[in-house]
Formats: C-alpha cells, structure tokens, sequence
C-alpha cells in the first residue's frame, strides 16, 4: 500500500467516531491492517445470525441495512457498520446488503486486537465511544417508550369518542324510527281517505280522478320510503338494504312527468323527457328519488321560459342520465354536497338543496354509479348520472319523447 493511500484511508478512520481520538502513528497502523472489499449491487455483506468479525467502512458506493424486508437504515460513503464486532463475537443483529457496485474498507477484530496489545488506550477509547452511543440509544428508548404512552392514551380517547359517537348514532335511529313510526300512522289514514276519495270521483267527478290518482301514487310512494327508513339502522342505504331489479327507465320518466307537469306548468317552465326505453338494474326507490330530488331543484330554481331537460345518452359503455336545466348554475360551496367524502351524518348541511344533493350522492353511490355536475353561473346546471349495469333497447326503439309545459 503506498504512502499516499495509507494516508487517505487514515484520514477517512479519523472521521469515525469510534476513532476520532486516536493519535495519528496509531490511525496509520489501523489503516495499514484494512482490507478492500468489493460488493456488487445486490450482494449481502453481512447475514442477520452470523458470527461477526470485522467491521466495514464504505468508501463508495451505499449499502442498506436490513431485516428481511424491513429496512433499518441506508449507509452512505464515510458512514460504518458491524464495529461491535472488533469488542465481542456475538452474531450480527441485521444483515446489510449493496445497494449499488460498493467499496469498503474491512477491519477485521483479529488485526484490531493485535493493534490494541501495542496501544492499551485504544481500546479504552472505543469502548468510550460505544457506551456513549449505547446511553444515547437508551435515551431514545426512553422517548419511544414515552411516546408509545402518550399513542396508547390517544388511542383510549378515540376509543371513548368513538363509544359516545355510536350512542349518538343508536339514539338518532331511535328518534328517527319513531317520527317514521308518527309519520307512518298520519299516512296510513291519509291513504285510506285518498283511496276513498278516488272511488268516490271516478263516478261522480271524472275530471278530478286523474289528480286524485297522482295524490295517492305520491302517497304510496312515501309510505314505501317510510318502510325503508323502518326496516334499516342508518338513513342511507348499504349494499345488502338495496332492492336490485329491472325495470324500464322510461316507465319510471313517464311516473315523473305525471308527478311535476303540474309544478312545472304553474311556473311557466318547459318540461321535457327524451327517454330511450332501456332496463336498468337498480333500486327502483332509489332512482326514483334520485331523480325526483334532480327534477324538483332544477324546477325551483327556473324561472317562467326556461327548460329543464331529463335525458338519456350511452357513452363508453356507461349509461348516462342528465337532468339539465337553465338556471342560475351552481357555485362550488352549492356542489360540496356531491364532492365531500364524508358520510351525510359528518356534513354541515346548512339548507334543504344541501340534503337533497347529499341524498342523490349517497343513493347513486350505494347503486354502484356515479354523479358529476356541469355548471356555470347563469347559464344553468347539467346533472350526470353514470351506471353500468343496463341493457340498450331494441335496435328500432325510438326515444320517449315530448314536453310538459
């Protein structure tokens, strides 16, 4: 080894804590006892378990240390590793592996013992150095273990606010099954005096039967939403609470147009369907109200003139069903509703339109679909509705097709 390379590789010793303290005619016996070692990307230096004799300096390259999958800590030029080795033979603790073509310098414990016959204080000045880096490694435990209590103490906290939550939650079902209960029983009689109503007009008022008709479907339908509430925990449907069947989307629009040609007459607004009659498999309850909440918001916030539209169009083997219209389009606070990821029961609904959306949302989700909006101030808004699961219509189908107004 010549002068100058036995000089850099005392240098690089001194830049070791274990060393740092060393004299300089000591430094260069311990350089003149290192050996090169190449490792190749991917080569496992030391194995976990192995009796451990030498400590490495990386010169080039990196390495990782490592248990099994678990990376303990990346090693770099100028940093070092296995220097317990040159005190005891206890196995290695963790293998370390190239992570990239590497060059280490090697020391091995029996040329290290050698050296240290010679020069006593060297080896009280490395077993200084590692008890200092023992005590601080026992003050980090002491933090971990510090840490860990505070971590446990949270997690206690969560675990209250999570029991309360729940209580909560049971007692909001609670009143929510009882107003079902009170809503249910005024229905009842009110359907039953409906009905009545409705045999009473077909003979003597023919012209009233077709309202009373609608008031009683309108009726029925709520008492059926009323069922769900009843029959279910939460108030917004999960996977094994849907009803899935086939049905024909454009009977369904024929239901709506029944249900708002009146309202939509009264406020001079143009009601149109262009309806393809497919079969879609949902929740009928559900898409019905979907669309009822879509239909009602974009009737109430048009004005005499305007036009809301409810149509059908296939795009990438995905249904779609927009409900447009040419209002006063949306602001991004009015759509968080569609947007927010929290359950309904988490959103600060501050009016009736936020409850609504937050519905459509949740229903069309729990249904496996999805709901964007197209707006711009003063220009109107477009709700899209995408599902998968539908069957096209006769290749000679034609559209249903026509306006209330």
């Amino acid at each position: 080894m010549s002068t100058l390379q036995l000089s850099t590789q005392a240098l690089a010793l001194q830049r070791i804590s274990l060393f740092s303290e060393l004299p300089e005619t000591v430094l260069q016996q311990l350089a003149s006892e290192l050996q090169e070692v190449e490792a190749q990307k991917d080569h496992t230096i030391i194995r976990k378990g192995d009796d451990g004799d030498s400590m490495f300096l990386v010169t080039r390259g990196a390495v990782m240390v490592h248990d099994g999958d678990q990376i303990l800590a990346t090693l770099i030029v100028g940093e070092y590793f296995g220097e317990y080795a040159l005190i005891d033979s206890y196995t290695r603790s963790a293998s370390v592996t190239a992570t990239q073509p590497t060059l280490l310098l090697q020391l091995s414990r029996e040329r290290f013992d050698v050296i240290m016959e010679k020069h006593s204080h060297l080896k009280d000045a490395v077993l200084k150095e590692l008890i200092k880096r023992l005590r601080n490694l026992n003050i980090m435990q002491e933090q971990l273990v510090k840490s860990n209590t505070e971590i446990q103490e949270q997690k206690r906290e969560i675990q209250k606010m999570n029991a309360y939550l729940s209580e909560v939650s049971d007692e909001k079902d609670k009143i929510m099954r009882i107003l079902a209960h009170e809503l249910k029983n005024t229905l009842t009689s009110t359907i039953s005096i409906s009905e009545s109503l409705k045999e009473e007009l077909a003979t003597r008022t023919p012209d009233l039967s077709e309202y009373i008709e609608r008031l009683t479907s309108s009726l029925w339908r709520m008492n059926e939403r009323i069922d769900r509430i009843l029959s279910v925990k939460s108030s917004l449907p999960k996977e094994q609470e849907l009803n899935i069947s086939d049905f024909s989307l454009a009977e369904l629009a024929e239901e709506l147009s029944q249900q708002f040609d009146e309202v939509a007459l009264e406020k001079g607004v143009k009601l149109q369907f262009k309806i393809e009659p497919y079969l879609v498999k949902l929740d009928r309850v559900y898409t019905h109200q979907i669309l009822e909440n879509l239909i009602g918001n974009a009737i109430k916030f048009s004005t005499a003139g305007k036009k809301v539209q409810v149509k059908t169009q296939e795009v990438h083997k995905f249904l779609n069903i927009m409900v447009s219209d040419q209002g006063p389009g949306l602001s991004i606070e009015a759509l968080k509703p569609l947007t927010n990821p929290q359950v309904m029961e988490e959103i600060h609904i501050k009016n009736a339109s936020d409850l609504s959306l937050t519905i459509v949302r949740k229903f069309t989700e729990s249904m496996g679909g999805t709901i964007s909006c197209d707006t711009e101030p003063g220009k109107g808004a477009c709700f899209i509705l995408k599902f998968k699961d539908y069957q096209k219509p006769p290749s000679d189908g034609k559209f249903w097709n026509f306006f209330k107004s």
